[in-house]
């Protein structure tokens, strides 16, 4: 373990100054001092065992056992992040603390009011409803969030430059005392109002998700980056904001903003409001656009030499000029009616989606790097949900962990004909198919202005393989790109296995059943042919699709807990994973009981807890079985409001009903898109 602690000057106190200390420690109730004066490291100073550990690893210099005056008054920075604490009772005695970060445990008070010499204190991520710190007027930087403060007074906190209570249950905040603050995190509240007047040297401000609909900002000159995204606005005045840098305002209900006086700004967000015309004329050094999704009839960018990446689909744009635009890497006109889009200008394009679009012939001769993306990378075809087929090249060059490091992509609709410069096409009779595990179908490569030999190629033989003639015959359920090539032309066509007894489309399981097959996250029975719906899920299968739906990381332990988990189980580094980030706890008496059938609140549980305990929006459950009681009270209103459950036509959530495997399947996907996705 990494030792923290800071070393002071030596202090040396007159005789009798110490034998006033320790009289007035003696006199103490409940504390007893050594022979010597220290205050010993046990369960009677310091009662949480955690915490103990700690001040023992992290205080006690000469590992005797307790602390020395000296190593009292030389302890003046403590991190105990993620060590389980919950409670820190013998912290008042580091009476020089200055810095105390204790984020990451399950503190449910805290009280420092004796370390009046603590500056910086991050208490994030713990269980915290009321925090006083009216005794630490020297603080300066303060980290409470995703706790459950529903109010906090900070007027003797004077000397705030820095202060986050993001993801808390706060209504309204009064910082009117604070006029130091320079940096102030509010996400995800559920503030209606604010008042900043007396903050003139705010310069980064962020609001993400709470409920405002008007806010004033003309008071804050210095304001450099401002994020106010996920709330209810309806316009907002930036004019006086003239040190604007970054501004997001996505998620509003904007109709209109003015930005001339912003020539600062680099980086502008204002996708998903109700803007019908956007004004970035005066903004010479956007770099940043995010547009999409408004109802913008014309954009000019004339003036916007640096742009580098611009997102300005589902828009009401008919036309886009970019020739201007020299140093564009990254580009989104997608759902747009646009029926053409002049490339010839912008050479370092590198990222291009331009499908649900009228473009019939998109040229890009003049952009190497999709030309390298198209001829060298790997093409995969897929299907939107809305129908729409479009194809993805994929171009990974260097090393993602160097500056060299280059992801050219380019994806386009079913409809729209790519003009590489390269002569001659290739044609499937199919860009998308769906056959049942065992069945086989062969393609057809038809060739235009190229002759040659058609090389038949399968992504994965194992899921399905091609022979020399197209004939592919299915394996197992998953995907698979079946790719023809001639020279330097390629075409494909992606391929979903179906379980054998997944195969009804109408049938709400099946399109979780098959995304979540294709990533391999959900596996199924039978040498992966039959996904069996009906069976219950267990415990040990659902933690272990969610460990795979984070990408299956590696544990930190290498001894799992819990007596019942073997080495040898196909969910022992899931069930190991999942108890380090706090998804489950196991049952009292010390086993994980892998066996046992999943029921819906576990289920609804685990995923409220992999995305981090966040607070619900309401506090009332709509399901009537769903008591305020209940340890999954707060799990299924989140989910609730996330639309992964709906619950029962008779207005129950059945929470001790068994979760079947098309039940489960389809939490994760609905978890995945609403959770993950955004």
């Amino acid at each position: 373990m990494a030792h923290y602690f800071s070393i002071g000057k030596r202090s040396v106190f007159p005789l009798a100054g110490i034998a006033l200390t320790a009289l007035l420690i003696l006199a103490m109730p409940g504390r007893s001092l050594s022979a010597d004066g220290g205050v010993p490291i046990d369960e009677e100073h310091f009662p949480d065992k955690n915490f103990r550990a700690e001040v023992a690893e992290q205080c006690d210099k000469d590992e005797d056992g307790e602390l020395s005056e000296e190593e009292i008054n030389n302890t003046y920075s403590l991190y105990i992040q993620e060590k389980g604490i919950k409670s820190l009772e013998g912290i008042e005695c580091f009476k020089e603390l200055d810095s105390l970060y204790c984020d990451k445990n399950e503190l449910a008070e805290i009280d420092v009011s004796k370390n009046t010499a603590l500056r910086s204190l991050d208490c994030s991520k713990n269980k915290l409803t009321e925090l006083d710190l009216s005794k630490n007027t020297e603080l300066v930087y303060l980290t409470a969030g995703e706790n459950s403060l529903s109010k906090i007074n900070l007027s003797k906190n004077e000397k705030l430059t820095s202060l986050d209570l993001n993801s808390n249950l706060l209504t309204k905040i009064d910082l009117s005392k604070n006029k130091e603050i320079e940096f102030l995190v509010l996400n995800n509240n559920k503030i209606k109002t604010i008042d900043l007047k007396n903050n003139s040297k705010i310069t980064g401000l962020y609001l993400i998700e709470n409920e405002i609909t008007d806010f004033d900002i003309s008071g804050l000159p210095e304001l450099a980056y401002f994020n106010l995204s996920s709330n209810k606005l309806k316009k907002i005045d930036l004019t006086k904001n003239t040190k604007l840098e970054t501004v997001f305002l996505d998620y509003n209900e904007l109709d209109s903003i003015d930005l001339s006086k912003n020539k600062k700004l680099g980086f502008l967000g204002v996708s998903f409001n109700k803007l019908t015309k956007l004004d970035v004329s005066k903004n010479k050094e956007l770099f940043h656009l995010y547009c999409n999704g408004n109802m913008i009839k014309s954009l000019s960018l004339a003036n916007n030499y640096q742009l580098g990446f611009l997102y300005c689909g589902a828009n009401a744009l008919t036309s886009l000029d970019v020739s201007k635009n020299l140093k564009l890497r990254e580009l989104s006109v997608t759902n747009l009616e646009l029926k053409e889009l002049d490339l010839s200008k912008n050479s370092v394009l590198a990222r291009l989606y331009c499908y649900n679009t009228k473009i019939e012939k998109l040229d890009i001769t003049e952009n190497p790097k999709l030309v390298e993306a198209v001829t060298k990378g790997d093409l995969i075809s897929d299907k939107l949900e809305n129908g729409t087929i479009f194809y993805k090249f994929v171009y990974e060059k260097g090393n993602p962990d160097s500056d060299d490091y280059i992801l050219d992509e380019l994806i386009y609709g079913e409809n729209t004909q790519i003009i590489d410069g390269t002569p001659g096409s290739v044609k499937l009779d199919k860009a998308v198919e769906q056959l049942v595990c065992g069945k086989s179908l062969t393609f057809k490569a038809t060739l235009k202005d190229i002759s040659g030999k058609v090389t038949w190629k399968s992504s994965d033989p194992s899921v399905a393989s091609v022979d020399s003639k197209g004939k592919v015959t299915t394996k197992m359920a998953g995907t698979v790109t079946i790719i023809a090539t001639v020279k330097t032309k390629r075409a494909a066509c992606k391929v979903t296995v179906l379980y054998k007894d997944v195969t009804k489309t109408s049938d709400f399981w099946f399109t979780p059943t098959n995304s979540l097959t294709e990533r391999g996250i959900v596996k199924g029975y039978d040498k992966q042919t039959k996904f069996k719906p009906s069976n219950e899920c267990t415990r040990a299968q659902m933690l272990t699709f969610i460990w795979r739906l984070c990408g299956s990381p590696e544990p930190n332990a290498k001894e799992c807990k819990f007596p019942d988990v073997k080495k040898g189980d196909y969910f022992y580094k899931p069930v190991i994973w999942a108890v380090e980030k706090g998804i489950t706890t196991g049952y009292n008496d010390g086993t994980f009981k892998p066996q046992n059938v999943c029921t819906r609140a576990q289920t609804v549980t685990f995923l409220w807890r992999l995305a981090g305990k966040p607070n619900p929006r309401s506090s009332t459950c709509k399901f009537s079985d769903v008591k305020s009681t209940d340890y999954f009270f707060e799990p299924v209103i989140w989910a609730s409001e996330r639309k992964i459950v709906a619950g029962y036509k008779n207005g129950t959530f059945k929470p001790q009903g068994k979760c079947l495997r098309r039940q489960m399947v389809t939490f994760l996907y609905k978890f995945d898109r609403s959770v993950y996705y955004q």
